[in-house]
C-alpha cells in the first residue's frame, strides 16, 4: 500500500477534471493504495471560499505534497497534466523532493511502487514561472 498524490488539471473544464480525478482516485484505492486527491479535497472552493486568495489552494497542495514525500509516498500524474500550470508546479516540487512519480495510463497502478517511474527521466519546461515553494 502506498500513498499517492494525484496531480492534474483542475481549471478549465472543472467538472470534467474533478470527475476524471475521482474515477482515477477510485482506481487507486481499488488497486490497494491510498489516493490523496486535491481535486476532491477543495472542489469548488475557489468559488465557495470568499476572501481566500487563489494561490492559497496551490500553497495548501504544496503542504500536502511535502507530507506525502515525508512518508515515502509518490505522485501520480493525471491525463493532460502537461497542459496544467499547477500540475507542472506540483511535478517540479515532487522532483525536488525526490519523490517517485508515475504517469496514469503509462503504468499499471496495481504494481506501484515496483513500476518504473517517469521521474527523473522526464524533463518538462514551462514558460510560466512562479512555482510552488
Amino acid at each position: 500500500m502506498m500513498l499517492l498524490y494525484l496531480a492534474g488539471p483542475y481549471r478549465g473544464a472543472v467538472q470534467e477534471n474533478i470527475a476524471r480525478a475521482r474515477r482515477i482516485a477510485v482506481e487507486v484505492w481499488e488497486a490497494g493504495h491510498v489516493a490523496l486527491c486535491p481535486h476532491l479535497n477543495t472542489a469548488h472552493f475557489d468559488v465557495l471560499c470568499t476572501g481566500v486568495p487563489d494561490d492559497a489552494f496551490l500553497r495548501g497542495d504544496c503542504l500536502l505534497i511535502r507530507a506525502v514525500a515525508a512518508v515515502g509516498g509518490g505522485m501520480l500524474m493525471l491525463p493532460s497534466w502537461r497542459s496544467s500550470a499547477g500540475a507542472l508546479d506540483e511535478f517540479g516540487l515532487a522532483r525536488r523532493l525526490d519523490m517517485r512519480i508515475w504517469e496514469y495510463g503509462r503504468v499499471d497502478i496495481r504494481v506501484i511502487p515496483a513500476a518504473e517511474c517517469i521521474a527523473p527521466s522526464v524533463h518538462v519546461t514551462r514558460a510560466h514561472h512562479g512555482g510552488l515553494a
